[in-house]
């Protein structure tokens, strides 16, 4: 039986891999299969669907990330690679391309850059994202240690684990149901974002300018 905490603590041991590596491709990847018949977000059966799919989705990554910890040794190096394969990507989609625009006659420089966004634009915007939701929240983490102490820094940082999981999540569940590249994984990261904020609740920044404001 999964429980909050048992899901939660499970979620936190692939927390890692999903967030700054590319363990999200798993995640849509078990998306995109499980909901593959049944898009309709307005059905019953939708959200019986979904649930199944989530619990699959996290025995994947955490298979996904035993296999890869196996063959690289650590998380680290897990990591590092991912890292390191971005540019191997948009290699790899470039020559796609050209071999595409080659077979069938089409223009080349556009088949190429298609190819390189295809292969190299999906592994770079799995990390993008976290990426920059990460920019904003590390001066909060900065500030709220600097004004309040390590116990609040602590908080901040947990509340940005939550975020950058619930933006991860939502991005590979909405690039599954709505396949235009970057706009599904955009508009699913966004909502998971404001999901997670809901329950976390407004950062220490966020709070310190709502009483200044109320002050002023």
């Amino acid at each position: 039986m999964v429980t909050p905490v048992s899901f939660f603590t499970r979620a936190a041991k692939v927390w890692d891999v999903a967030v700054i590596g590319d363990g999200s491709k798993v995640i849509e990847s078990a998306y995109k299969k499980g909901l593959k018949d049944n898009k309709n977000i307005f059905s019953r059966d939708f959200y019986t669907n979904f649930w199944q799919t989530t619990k699959t989705a996290g025995k994947e990554l955490e298979a996904y990330k035993a296999a890869e910890v196996a063959k690289h040794g650590s998380t680290l190096k897990v990591l590092g690679n991912n890292f390191r394969n971005i540019p191997t990507q948009f290699k790899h989609g470039w020559g796609v391309g050209e071999r595409y625009a080659r077979i069938h006659g089409k223009n080349a420089l556009f088949s190429k850059m298609r190819g390189a966004l295809k292969f190299g634009g999906k592994t770079l915007g799995r990390v993008a994202g976290p990426a920059l939701l990460l920019a904003f929240e590390v001066p909060n983490i900065f500030r709220a240690t600097k004004d309040e102490g390590i116990a609040t820094g602590l908080i901040e940082t947990g509340k940005a684990a939550a975020k950058l999981g619930g933006f991860t999540a939502g991005a590979a569940i909405g690039q599954a149901l709505i396949p235009i590249p970057f706009v599904g994984g955009l508009i699913g990261g966004a909502i998971g974002d404001l999901l997670v904020s809901a329950v976390v609740g407004k950062s220490y920044t966020a709070k310190k300018e709502a009483r200044q404001a109320e002050i002023a």
